[in-house]
């Protein structure tokens, strides 16, 4: 019919529907929101786009492109994890600037004003859109003008924002404590406490740094001990793999030491909070933000010359061979499609010299001679769930893994572990082996509460928050340390 067939009837809606808008509202801009790529088989490229679309709209009377990509039914695409790189789809709005005179928005994981900047610069697009940014921090678009780039509170692209809407939950920002919170929490909770404290914070890591800058914002002394060397907890180590990017998960990190910095307010590294400390420190109240560790299964072989734990991998203290196997496709999802990747020459998408450059290892190619054989053998029926966010990161991270050639073995039961074997039941009753040169345990964590069980009801107030009340995501961190921060 008139509607469908050659490019040319299929665009005649577009036709007459920028027309009756024009006739509506005037001489008024209309600026259009489209998908560069459909990015699903029989859906309109980017080629078309340019070649077919774009011109016929601009001819219409769309007097802006506003470019995003993907539909619906591929809508991993449409908000892009962490795992893509920064400005990941940069390369479309690019392309149709050059095909149409009218000014085009661009957008995808732009979080850096530096970045957003340099694009503009560059012609890329004449505005950047910048969505999850303002979220994490509203002040973005002021923050950048002024040049102060560092000042931003950066998008970690966790998506759990974006799984709240599609859940029909009200919306919550992982790093930005108080978005979307405006009718719930009164404006007072963040003023000037009357009662101003001295209060000792054990853990330095995004839990026990949010606390203590909120809570010296309402007045109270607060001083952080951390066991060890430097504050972060275990996020940097979260942000380590080698081939897949999560380093996005440092931004709140960075952030959050220039608030401590800039606030003045005390670390103390390499001290331990003890019964002892807090007697003869005598502080008026005690926040625990001691976090989790690692479980480690007992499996007989569990502690075998090449097994080692997930944590030790990322800190590169151990070193892996060709052949891999994974207890736990949860924990271990990552770190599976990290290995499996290594040795794959990663494509070259056209944005490669907009990374930042920690971003851009996650293109390097590796010798084909360090393809890993990597195996995942997981007790519970799927993998890549806990601790990812519940759909967003699920449906990512295992396409991944099946990109990268990860066998996973579901509702499995090892058995033993001996020297370059593992031997498990399978879902269907039967005792099997795999050969591994490294075992990587990544079965989970669990919350280290052993100080709150010492202190708890013996000393000043004691508060948990972050991990050490149940591992969770880093939403849980930040938004544990600021209600308690709120409240004490």
């Amino acid at each position: 019919d008139k509607w469908g067939g050659d490019w040319n009837r299929r665009l005649e809606f577009i036709r007459q529907l920028l027309s009756k808008m024009r006739e509506a509202v005037g001489d008024y801009p209309i600026c259009c929101r489209v998908a560069g790529d459909e990015f699903m088989e029989g859906g309109y490229t980017l080629d078309d786009f340019c070649k077919y679309i774009a011109p016929v709209m601009e001819e219409s009377g769309c007097d802006m492109f506003d470019v995003t990509c993907g539909v619906f039914e591929h809508f991993t695409s449409v908000i892009p994890e962490m795992y893509e790189p920064r400005g990941v789809w940069s390369y479309m709005p690019e392309a149709i600037k050059k095909v149409v005179s009218v000014p085009v928005a661009g957008l995808g994981r732009i979080n850096d004003g530096r970045l957003a900047v340099k694009m503009i610069e560059d012609g890329i697009f004449d505005i950047v859109g910048i969505g999850r940014g303002s979220v994490a921090d509203p002040e973005f678009a002021r923050k950048t003008l002024a040049g102060r780039y560092d000042d931003i509170r950066q998008c970690i692209a966790c998506n759990n924002c974006f799984e709240d809407d599609l859940s029909n939950r009200p919306s919550r920002c992982a790093v930005n404590f108080e978005y979307d919170r405006d009718s719930e929490w009164e404006e007072e909770r963040m003023l000037s406490t009357k009662k101003k404290q001295d209060i000792l914070v054990a853990g330095g890591g995004p839990a026990g740094m949010e606390f203590a800058r909120v809570a010296t914002l309402r007045g109270h002394k607060v001083t952080i001990c951390e066991k060890k060397d430097k504050l972060g907890g275990y996020l940097p180590l979260a942000a380590n793999y080698p081939r897949l990017n999560t380093r996005e998960l440092l931004n709140i990190i960075r952030w959050l030491k220039k608030e401590i910095n800039s606030l003045g307010i005390k670390v103390e590294f390499q001290t331990e909070v003890t019964e002892d400390l807090i007697q003869e420190r005598k502080p008026d109240a005690v926040v625990l933000a001691t976090g989790s560790a690692e479980v480690i299964p007992d499996i007989p072989g569990i502690n075998g010359p090449n097994v080692v734990t997930l944590d030790a991998y990322l800190s590169g203290k151990k070193t892996v061979g060709k052949r891999v196997v994974i207890i736990g496709g949860n924990y271990g999802a990552e770190v599976a499609v990290s290995l499996g990747r290594e040795g794959k020459k990663m494509p070259e998408p056209g944005y490669k010299k907009y990374h930042l450059p920690f971003e851009k290892r996650v293109l390097q190619a590796t010798n084909p001679e360090k393809v890993k054989e990597v195996t995942i053998l997981e007790s519970g029926p799927i993998v890549g769930w806990p601790p990812y966010s519940f759909i967003m990161r699920y449906i990512v991270i295992n396409e991944a893994l099946a990109e990268a050639g990860v066998q996973c073995l579901t509702q499995v039961s090892v058995k033993e572990i001996t020297d370059g074997f593992v031997s498990y039941v399978g879902s269907d009753g039967k005792e099997a082996t795999v050969p591994y040169d490294t075992l990587i345990v990544a079965v989970g964590r669990v919350a280290k509460r052993d100080l709150y069980r010492q202190l708890a009801g013996k000393v000043v107030p004691v508060w948990e928050i972050g991990d050490c009340t149940g591992p969770e995501k880093i939403r849980k961190a930040i938004h544990t340390a600021n209600f308690a921060a709120r409240q004490i």
